[in-house]
């Protein structure tokens, strides 16, 4: 039996350095709907973004 695809997330730092912007700018742009929220994961839930609506951002012009 196959197993689906996992998504490729980033922590937030390597998603905010992939699009040139501070951690704090993807987490407003999360708050805003820019951004689809975040997977929380480990005990302090720490933030990681799927690799393809980081990839999408920068197809639009976000990381400008």
């Amino acid at each position: 039996m196959t197993q689906p695809d996992k998504p490729v997330l980033l922590r937030a730092r390597a998603a905010a350095d992939r699009l040139g912007k501070n951690v704090r700018t993807l987490r407003r742009w999360s708050e805003r709907g820019l951004l689809p929220e975040p997977i929380r994961l480990g005990p302090r839930g720490d933030r990681h973004y799927r690799a393809e609506d980081i990839d999408a951002l920068i197809a639009n012009g976000a990381s400008e």
